[in-house]
């Protein structure tokens, strides 16, 4: 089976799953049947982005899905009507089918008007965190208390008022100030319950702190912060990325992860991060793809050493490894995803100025950054001993962008730029991105990783919040 976007059905295609309404009273799709109009527009009114089909091409390819469709809008439902035991009795069977499967995919592509919006991402953010909590090593114990704590950790949303939570626009002070206030609220509502453990509470209280203590309620830091909250704050982040929101379209999935590595060990706990790389696919199998040459095709294998290179099966038939080194140069693009103007709380909160270009110092090929020469000061240097010299003399710029090649070998340099100029913040680019680099970068407090091929409008977005972080 594969995943097809809803532009994309076509009459005829036959679907891999019944599909029903939110309240799954209404059949909307019987899989016996081939598609048709009728079919398709019924899909489209219910706001359902897509669909697995089966078919010749994709024969074989066997999905388990960390929650199915049913179980999803069946705990959406639970939390909606805040029946807390029949919340935690779904907790229950999304830990059992996560731990029964050794590999997962993730499909985040279901029902979600903007009303309900906090429900889909709390139960997303629970199965993520399971995944991320099951890969760090957690006991089937503490992976109960941690996906409930996912699925709780929003609720305090419902006392903030919907105007401001789907705000279009950017938001004020004032406003910000009040959906701050929902953590707290998620804990008071918990507090209430006395069978729901300190750790289910306090999770849903911190996870909007920041591993380098700038986040909120009360700026803890590092390991001061509990393990839930740092496993909830990288699977919110991420849902919230993915996710089409009024005021934004979703991140593609490798930007995604991107940006979550590049945050690592200033946003995200750095080994979170690497649990979630290792357990969550950048790219589900069975989702469409486009590659950067025009040729579209199906994930059909994860390439658990390189996340970001998987094998491609191609609707001519023929199956690509994007891993290997004749096609590095080759980039993806998921179908169906439109290029985001911001990421969902950084962006909204505080957008960058332009009256003032910023510096920026590439160590690396020019031909890469031409789209970004008009936006900065960019300057190169092909010398990094003279560029250290220079920095030491002129003082630093606002931002240095260090090519990485897959042996690392400018590490120590990197080492020791981050020990002689500790508020130097510093970018990685890489051809090519192996997850086993991440645990020997996180020193180096590198703000954003950046992997080749560049889209060039997001490399500008990446760059303005490298700049600001």
């Amino acid at each position: 089976m594969r995943f097809v976007e809803l532009d994309e059905l076509k009459v005829g295609m036959i679907p891999a799953e019944d599909i029903y309404d939110e309240g799954n009273k209404v059949m909307l799709l019987d899989s016996s049947k081939a598609l048709d109009e009728h079919y398709i527009e019924g899909l489209r009114k219910n706001n359902i982005q897509g669909i697995y089909i089966e078919d010749a091409l994709s024969k074989g390819l066997v999905i388990h899905d960390a929650i199915n469709r049913v179980q999803r809008k069946r705990t959406v439902n639970a939390l909606k009507n805040m029946d807390f035991d029949a919340t935690r009795n779904e907790a229950k069977g999304i830990v059992s089918g996560i731990v029964k499967h050794g590999t997962i995919s993730m499909d985040m592509k279901d029902m979600r008007d903007f009303d309900n919006y906090t429900f889909f991402h709390s139960v997303n953010v629970a199965v993520l965190a399971t995944v991320i909590g099951k890969g760090y090593g957690l006991n089937s114990t503490d992976l109960l208390r941690l996906c409930e704590s996912g699925l709780f950790h929003d609720l305090g949303k419902t006392k903030v008022d919907k105007n401001i939570l789907n705000k279009p626009g950017r938001l004020t002070k004032e406003e910000f100030a009040e959906i701050k206030k929902h953590t707290e609220f998620s804990y008071e509502i918990l507090k209430e319950r006395k069978d729901i453990i300190e750790d289910v509470r306090l999770g849903a209280l911190y996870h909007h702190e920041n591993y380098d203590g700038t986040g909120y309620p009360h700026g803890l830091a590092g390991e001061k912060i509990p393990l839930f909250a740092r496993i909830l704050r990288v699977a919110d982040v991420y849902d919230s990325l993915m996710s089409k929101r009024p005021y934004k379209e979703p991140f593609p999935s490798n930007e995604t992860i991107e940006y979550l590595m590049g945050g690592s060990g200033t946003l995200f706990d750095p080994k979170v991060v690497i649990s979630f790389v290792k357990a969550v696919p950048v790219f589900p199998l069975g989702q469409t793809v486009r590659l950067s040459d025009g040729r579209e095709g199906f994930v059909c294998e994860n390439n658990h050493q390189s996340v970001l290179r998987p094998k491609i099966k191609l609707f001519d038939g023929s199956i690509l490894d994007l891993a290997a080194p004749k096609n590095l140069s080759l980039g993806i693009k998921v179908t169906g995803t439109e290029q985001p103007d911001m990421a969902e709380e950084f962006a909204r909160r505080a957008l960058w100025s332009t009256d003032e270009k910023k510096t920026v110092m590439i160590c690396d090929k020019k031909e890469d950054y031409t789209s970004i020469m008009s936006d900065f000061e960019v300057e190169f240097a092909t010398d990094i001993k003279v560029l250290v010299k220079d920095m030491m003399k002129n003082g630093i710029p606002d931002l240095l962008i260090l090519h990485m090649d897959e042996d690392i070998t400018n590490l120590p340099i990197a080492l020791q730029l981050h020990k002689a100029f500790p508020n130097l913040k510093l970018v990685f680019s890489f051809d090519r991105f192996e997850r086993s680099m991440l645990l020997k970068l996180t020193d180096t407090r590198a703000v954003d990783y950046l992997i080749k091929p560049y889209n060039d409008i997001n490399l500008r977005e990446r760059i303005q919040k490298a700049i600001e972080r």
